[in-house]
Formats: C-alpha cells, structure tokens, sequence
C-alpha cells in the first residue's frame, strides 16, 4: 500500500493517477520483485517520472529502503539538471519525466521510501510503499512480477534506461495501465523453475481476459529444463499485443506457467489494464 504526501506535487501510485488525474502531477509505479535476465539476483524495480512544473530546473529524488526490523537496507539520491528547450519543457510539461532505478534485495518484507524536491520551485512529495520481495528459490515453479510498456509510452522522456530490460522489451517499462486500442502493448516475466531431478517440459500460458471473464487472447508456448543444464533457472518470456482487436473496458493480463511433471506445480501472475477509445 502506497501513502501519499503532497506539498507543492506529488509522487503518487498509478491507481492514484486514474483517480484524480488533477493530483497526480508524478507517478510512482508499481514495484516489481524482479531478476536479472539469466541471474537469480531479486530485484525491485521502479520507475519515478518527475514534476510537470513549467520551467522547473533540477529534480532531487531520494530513496530508502527499510526491512521489516527497521534497518536501513539501500538508499540513492540522484541530482538531474533540466536545462530544457523551449519545446522539451512543454512536452514534459504534459507527460514528465522517467527515471528506472533498480534496487537489489534478499527475499523478504521492506518499506520504500521516496521523496523529491524541485530545487526551481521548491515543491516536494514523498511516497511509502510496502514492498514483498518473494523468494524465487524456495517454490519448484515461480514466476516474477510483469513488466509492462506500450509504442505509444516510448514518447515519455526517459532520464536513465535499464540495460537488463533493453534486451527483453522494446520500450522502457512504464507506470501506465491504461492504453489506446491504437497502442501496442509488451510484457517481459521470468518463469523460474528449481526442480533439477529429471529434465521436463513447463507450459506456460499467456492470455487477456476481459472484465466479462471472456478470454480475448491466448498464447501457448513450451519451455524445457534441458536448457538450463540440470541447475535451477529461468525462462523469459516476452510477448507483444496490438489492441485493435480488443474492445474499450477493463482486462486482465495473465501468465501461468505448469509443470509437466506434477499436476498441482503451477505458478500464476499477472496485472490489471484498460483499453481504451483514442483520443
């Protein structure tokens, strides 16, 4: 759960954003327990867009991570000098600004806090959000969480991009979970699999479910142990989708993944959208 402070703007949570577009001048995304593609390190990523004040020239975002027993686990500040043109501001005037930052953890339980200051007009916001970075050891099948991004999103400027995902996703993960049916969205999750006593096949299902519970779009692909040479690892997946097809309303994009070798080994994910008419 996310709670907000506002004082001159604000660094809210993407469901804020739908609620009162008026309030939402940052957007906090959502925090993903996440890995390195081909690595077993957790990660939570983030994204932080920055404040839509016309004429604003330097960012100052903070960050904190606090486990369960109060103890500080990671921090970052990062100082950003918005020397921008004329035409840049008004762009970031009406979309902002992207920064990914991409925290390292143990499995566990942690509190992220976020604060930024507008050195130009002195407005700042903060943000806490609770944060259960899973273990992806323990479970013989596991899945991260879904990072999502969309054609049209790669028009918001982008302070720092996030090599890792660059090789999986053709735009930088975005906060956004509502699209144009002219947009084209992608996904990247990692299936994990830590059952290494006998080579076998996961199925691992990829589909969009309207709020009608009627399945709009499915995928089937197969993946095999055999490729991760007898050692626990993990199976990206990526997978694109325009939605011209789809009608406006509410959808759930889900991956599952099974276990060819038992029946009840199967992990789930998956992330709330809507589709909406085009502007």
């Amino acid at each position: 759960m996310a709670r907000i402070d506002r004082r001159g703007f604000s660094v809210g949570t993407a469901d804020l954003a739908r609620r009162r577009p008026d309030r939402a001048i940052g957007v906090f995304n959502e925090l993903q327990a996440l890995t390195l593609p081909g690595t077993r390190t957790r990660i939570a990523a983030l994204s932080l867009p920055y404040p839509r004040t016309a004429g604003s020239r330097i960012a100052v975002p903070r960050s904190l991570v606090i486990d369960q027993q109060g103890t500080s686990q990671t921090g970052s500040r990062d100082t950003l000098t918005l020397n921008l043109q004329p035409q840049a501001r008004e762009r970031v005037a009406q979309t902002g600004m992207r920064l990914l930052k991409r925290l390292s953890l143990k499995a566990g339980r942690y509190q992220v806090r976020v604060a930024a200051r507008d050195d130009g007009s002195g407005a700042v916001g903060s943000v806490l959000y609770d944060l259960d970075v899973p273990d992806f050891n323990k479970p013989r099948l596991a899945i991260s969480g879904l990072v999502v991004t969309s054609a049209a999103g790669r028009a918001l400027p982008t302070v720092r991009t996030d090599a890792a995902l660059t090789d999986v996703l053709p735009d930088p993960p975005m906060a956004a979970r509502k699209f144009a049916r002219t947009d084209r969205i992608s996904m990247f999750v990692d299936v994990y699999d830590n059952d290494v006593t006998q080579v076998h096949t996961v199925d691992i299902t990829t589909s969009l479910t309207s709020d009608t519970e009627r399945v709009v779009f499915r995928n089937e692909e197969e993946r095999s142990t055999h490729t991760l040479g007898g050692t626990p690892g993990s199976f990206g997946i990526t997978s694109t989708l325009s939605l011209s097809d789809f009608e406006p309303g509410l959808y759930v994009f889900k991956v599952e993944a099974r276990s060819r070798r038992s029946a009840d080994v199967t992990a789930s994910r998956d992330v709330s959208i809507q589709i909406t008419d085009p502007k």
